[in-house]
């Protein structure tokens, strides 16, 4: 008898009550939240932040892209910079992206460039504090609400400020990408390049982000093909999920 009434049961509304369950399971999805953090400090400065900041407006136009980029809308792109009071960031610079419709087919994007320019004319850093950097980029990309948060950082990686101070602040779900260009004194004792990039990891680590979720190139690795940004982002992304 029990199972005729299943029988009887309407197939439509079965159907419906299975996807609103797996709908409830599944998390929001606002589009994504990318910060890109530049050194400004010492030798970087001179040398590497110039093509950094060439390199990241062709990252940004990759992955903001409405037919090649990333597929997920909105799309918040944010700039910051890493210096000696990173914490103290005094103007916040980003833009957003929402998806084009049928209409919009001769519609531009908003570009990069007045953040990149803030970036350009901004004054060399004596210290490099990474931890009040990723402080602000924490607070920046709060909210749970997004498909997928990044960080993409362009450093020598070599935290050097005259008074360490210690910063709480998660990272749970945001995906890190690294940009390294190696100071020449990590070039003259390459140990310090290691050693650098194995102190980044654990404190991203120690900060909530999955280890999984982290990637560390070279900024002559990533200018050759800065798709693997993107790429990374794509998988973490939906790995986070």
């Amino acid at each position: 008898m029990f199972l005729i009434k299943l029988k009887k049961i309407n197939l439509p509304l079965l159907a419906s009550l299975v996807l609103f369950g797996l709908a409830c399971n599944l998390k929001p999805n606002n589009g994504i939240s990318i910060m890109y953090l530049f050194d400004v400090s010492g030798s970087f400065y001179k040398y590497a932040l110039p093509s950094s900041i060439e390199l990241a407006d062709r990252v940004f136009k990759d992955i903001s892209n409405q037919s090649s980029g990333l597929s997920v809308f909105p799309q918040i792109h944010q700039v910051g910079v890493i210096n000696q009071q990173s914490v103290n960031i005094s103007s916040q610079c980003y833009v957003k992206i929402d998806q084009h419709n049928i209409f919009d087919i001769n519609k531009k994007n908003p570009d990069l460039e007045e953040c990149l320019k803030n970036i350009r004319k901004s004054k060399p850093s004596k210290y490099t504090d990474i931890d009040g950097a990723l402080f602000y980029a924490s607070r920046a990309l709060r909210g749970n609400e997004y498909y997928g948060k990044g960080i993409v950082i362009f450093s020598d990686l070599h935290e050097d400020v005259p008074k360490v101070k210690k910063f709480k602040y998660d990272l749970s779900g945001v995906s890190v990408f690294v940009v390294h260009s190696p100071s020449q004194e990590q070039i003259n004792d390459e140990r310090l390049i290691a050693n650098d990039e194995i102190k980044l990891i654990q404190k991203l680590v120690d900060h909530g982000a999955n280890k999984n979720s982290i990637i560390i190139s070279t900024l002559v690795s990533v200018t050759t093909n800065p798709d693997q940004v993107k790429s990374f982002f794509r998988k973490s992304f939906k790995n986070n999920r």
